[in-house]
């Protein structure tokens, strides 16, 4: 798996090379498995201490952490945090490594209970359920306690959902999906082999039931511009690219955005997709926005440790360094001054420039 690597290309980059621009000394071939690892921190761990009991422990907030450019590092954890849901401003959740899930009620995050220990690389919810998604299969969130809600021993790298469906894609050649008012823990899936021609899918856009975007392993794009649950509707992309794309978001379906290794970044503009300037090697993994003038992507630097975040005002992209150096893995919020960051360790927040 490629993403282990990073927090050692890192360390090597930063201490021998100049800024001149050199690519990393490592191939972004396609990796030696399903590629369901989200970043490094694996290693990370809190001795003597059970999971829940470590997070707990260590969610204590560092005030003292705070940019220019407006992220301050609000939490810290013991464990690799891979994806963040937020509701509202009041309401948030993150997932992670070990079966680590948080929950943000306005105020502070706190640890969630959870019996099932498999990693997890999704969430999303509705006005009023969560889920989680990941190696163990996937979970539920109904306001009282995390039940697994599938037989499926399929290991999932998204989750995300339409007006009425969820849609969670596998390291494999499956879509999963099932209706937000189910109740069953049967999952329906659309099998994707002869689209996905030996590629993976890492990351899923939904703008509707009709209308999804998924990328992955050397350069996939896939798109369904019909009935989203029918596997004949999805449709490879020409992306122009080799690279791993990492992850999607679009403010509409002429305004789409994928980012993924060697400081990649692709928009689509309801006819093409063009690779954007960008003028870094970070690897990113995650990228979210508001609207076609406030987009962010994060990931892990290569070269210049302060390159973990980036922000797309319309015309440019410009690097907005957090506190201190973070390998992130995902980002979303609720708007323009709410958006949460987390990867390696760390729960960043931004709420507008100082």
């Amino acid at each position: 798996m490629f993403r282990p690597f990073v927090a050692l290309l890192l360390t090597l980059a930063l201490a021998a090379c100049s800024d001149d621009g050199d690519k990393p000394g490592i191939e972004a071939g396609t990796p030696d498995g399903p590629v369901v690892d989200r970043g490094p921190g694996s290693d990370i761990a809190v001795p003597d201490a059970s999971p829940d009991q470590a997070v707990a422990d260590t969610l204590s907030p560092d005030t003292s952490s705070t940019s220019p450019s407006g992220w301050t590092e609000l939490m810290t954890a013991p464990n690799q945090l891979n994806a963040v849901w937020a509701k509202d401003a009041n309401t948030a959740y993150i997932v992670g490594q070990g079966g680590t899930i948080l929950s943000y009620n306005g105020t502070a995050w706190a640890s969630m209970q959870n019996t099932e220990k498999d990693d997890l690389y999704g969430v999303w919810g509705n006005a009023s359920k969560v889920w989680a998604a990941g190696t163990g299969g996937k979970m539920a969130w109904d306001g009282s306690a995390w039940a697994k809600i599938t037989t499926s021993t399929y290991s999932f790298v998204d989750l995300k959902a339409g007006a009425t469906n969820l849609y969670a894609p596998t390291s494999t050649t499956y879509i999963y999906y099932k209706s937000q008012t189910s109740t069953s823990t049967y999952w329906s899936s659309i099998y994707l082999y002869s689209v996905l021609a030996g590629k993976t899918i890492q990351a899923l856009w939904v703008l509707s039931d009709s209308h999804a975007v998924a990328v992955g392993t050397d350069g996939l794009i896939l798109q369904c511009t019909a009935t989203c649950t029918t596997a004949s509707n999805w449709k490879a992309m020409t992306s122009g690219t080799t690279t791993h794309l990492n992850a999607i978001w679009g403010s509409s379906a002429t305004d789409v955005f994928a980012v993924g290794l060697d400081g990649t970044v692709l928009h689509y503009d309801g006819t093409a997709w063009s690779k954007m300037t960008i003028n870094t090697a970070t690897y990113f993994y995650g990228v979210w926005g508001t609207g076609p003038t406030d987009v962010w992507a994060v990931g892990h630097p290569i070269f210049k440790a302060d390159e973990s975040i980036f922000h797309y005002d319309g015309s440019s992209w410009t690097k907005t360094p957090p506190p201190k150096t973070s390998f992130l893995n995902a980002v979303h919020g609720s708007g323009t001054k709410d958006v949460w960051a987390v990867g390696k360790s760390n729960i960043l927040h931004f709420t507008g420039k100082p």
